[in-house]
């Protein structure tokens, strides 16, 4: 059959070159050929000249379409071969929800994706920027590098973490930057021309040098970090102006709806121009009448219509079919001296703490650390509360619980919200004989990824880490059992820790929250469960997202 008489292919399509993966060379046909790839020349063409290299069976490949409408594109192809179509920016395939991310995110180009986290946000994030390149330079997503600049921002301990992803989901030698200091970075920005820059979110305003770069692309990883309106990284990100904006987080609300109004602004400059409008019309105010504070949301149907444009949220239910982890509060009893010594503590907050009369958050905080062991609290005044053993008590229980769960083959993590008592876990538990690697503040990116290296490959038997570093956007699928000594104060960084371990898996992991009989540590409990609830009542998915995700599913 001559190319002369064939049936050009409709040009809706407006495909860029169709790609051939493990099949012979198609030579002289082919435009050009590398390695076991081919693509056919950007041109009209017809389906049927294409299949008649390959009649259906004959050898196994793979079409992958580069273009728009590719999806249509991708059916009719299946309709006519046997032959497996693909993604032309997954080479490792993405789930359905991370593909219908990637086509929201090059429609929207400022979206704030709320995916609940063990989805794949970063990985959806990275697909975007390759398909969005692949679209640009057809020929070579390396060319598209050459003359891009990306912007990423994360906590300090994701930084090797983000370089990791991105040799894997976009290419092997990506150019990056990925200053480890302040001085580094300083410097590292300077000299900047192309690629993809990772840093902290301290940079925004700690180096004014960053918005004086054009950037094409920006990627904020827990982006709930910016929700403060008159935070300085807040106002120095309403700056950036770039083609591309995202923001990622799991936990977009921590308290109510006025949470959003940030990331919203920052989004869409002139579209939410008043946070006190967005506030009264979506919040209930509570507390002191001269200083009103937000309690929960409201206008939930309201809300979530405005939000469509901008929002992007699936959970791990509607993605995996995956329920949250099973939770169990387990009682520990202190010792008479333990507890002698938190009830005098207790009674006596006003002069020991210079705390009022009531359970405020400063002092639930206070005794939550007392309720581990007086040792962690920074007593005023030479205040003496007696010796009290490490022997007994949650930190006691703790360490119990974590020899017996590695003896029955668990892999157990440890939060705690105080550096003291990790640091008082770490020495208990090497007594025991224990493999301990560790994750908090104070120490270099580098040290606290190897930590949590050595527990993901098992050099190391159990993780103890304090919430604010191991709880937010740290992954560990390995683990199987997650112990918090304290919970914390916040449910979003409750909801963030229980979801770092949250991966598709046939068993569940179990989830401990140690509770200090007669101490202050059930009422914070109860009171970050009523938190987490109206959180989750005000990002739930919104029927468009849930048409999207089906769409992908059929």
């Amino acid at each position: 059959m001559s190319q002369a008489t064939l049936k050009p292919l409709p040009s809706k399509y407006l495909i860029h070159y169709i790609e051939v993966r493990n099949a012979p060379l198609m030579a002289p046909y082919a435009g050009y050929d590398y390695k076991d790839r081919m693509r056919l020349p950007p041109t009209p063409m017809s389906i049927e000249l294409f299949l008649q290299y390959y009649p259906d069976g004959d050898v196994p490949y793979e079409l992958v379409v580069w273009g728009a409408k590719e999806k249509e594109l991708r059916r009719e192809l299946l309709m006519l071969s046997q032959c497996t179509v693909v993604d032309a920016w997954t080479p490792q395939g993405l789930w359905p929800w991370q593909r219908s991310g990637v086509r929201v995110i090059l429609k929207q180009k400022h979206l704030l994706l709320a995916d609940q986290m063990g989805t794949g946000k970063t990985v959806t994030a990275l697909a975007a920027l390759r398909t969005a390149g692949a679209l640009v330079h057809w020929e070579s997503f390396a060319e598209f590098m050459e003359t891009t600049k990306v912007l990423i921002l994360c906590p300090r301990h994701k930084i090797l973490d983000w370089c990791e992803a991105a040799r894997k989901w976009l290419y092997e030698d990506v150019p990056i930057t990925a200053p480890m200091s302040a001085a580094q970075r300083k410097k590292a920005i300077v000299e900047f021309e192309r690629g993809l820059f990772v840093t902290n979110w301290e940079a925004l305003w700690a180096t004014p040098e960053l918005l004086k770069h054009k950037w094409a692309w920006f990627i904020g990883d827990e982006a709930h970090r910016v929700k403060n309106r008159k935070a300085k990284r807040t106002k120095a990100l309403q700056h950036l102006r770039p083609e591309y904006l995202l923001l990622l987080t799991g936990t977009p609300v921590e308290r109510a709806a006025h949470d959003l109004w940030s990331l919203l602004k920052i989004l869409d400059p002139n579209g939410f121009p008043s946070y006190w409008a967005w506030a009264y019309q979506f919040c209930v105010f509570g507390g002191h009448p001269q200083y009103p504070r937000p309690l929960r949301s409201r206008n939930l149907p309201m809300l979530w219509d405005i939000l469509q444009p901008h929002y992007l949220r699936r959970t791990r239910m509607e993605c995996f079919g995956l329920d949250d982890p099973p939770i169990e509060i387990t009682t520990v009893q202190l010792s008479p001296a333990h507890l002698a010594a938190y009830n005098r503590i207790k009674a006596d907050t006003v002069e020991i703490l210079g705390l009022g009369k009531g359970i405020g958050a400063r002092k639930a905080q206070a005794l939550s650390q007392v309720a581990v062991h007086p040792d962690l609290l920074d007593l005023q005044g030479g205040f003496s509360v007696g010796v009290v053993d490490y022997d007994t008590g949650k930190l006691a229980y703790c360490v119990d619980l974590c020899v017996t769960a590695i003896e029955e083959g668990e892999r157990p993590v440890v939060y705690c919200v105080y550096r003291r008592s990790v640091e008082l876990l770490i020495i208990l538990l090497a007594e025991k004989g224990l493999r301990v690697a560790w994750f908090y503040g104070g120490h270099t990116t580098e040290d606290m990824h190897k930590n949590i290296g050595a527990f993901r490959s098992g050099d190391a038997d159990v993780l103890v880490s304090t919430v604010a570093s191991g709880g937010e956007g740290t992954d560990l699928p390995e683990a199987t059992l997650m112990i918090f000594m304290t919970v914390p104060w916040s449910s979003t960084q409750f909801t963030q820790a229980i979801s770092r371990m949250m991966r598709p898996r046939e068993d569940l992991p179990a989830v401990v929250l140690l509770a200090a009989h007669g101490t202050v540590d059930r009422t914070i409990i109860q009171k970050v469960t009523e938190k987490g609830a109206n959180v989750d009542a005000t990002v739930v998915a919104t029927a468009v997202m849930q048409e999207l995700l089906q769409e992908e599913r059929t």
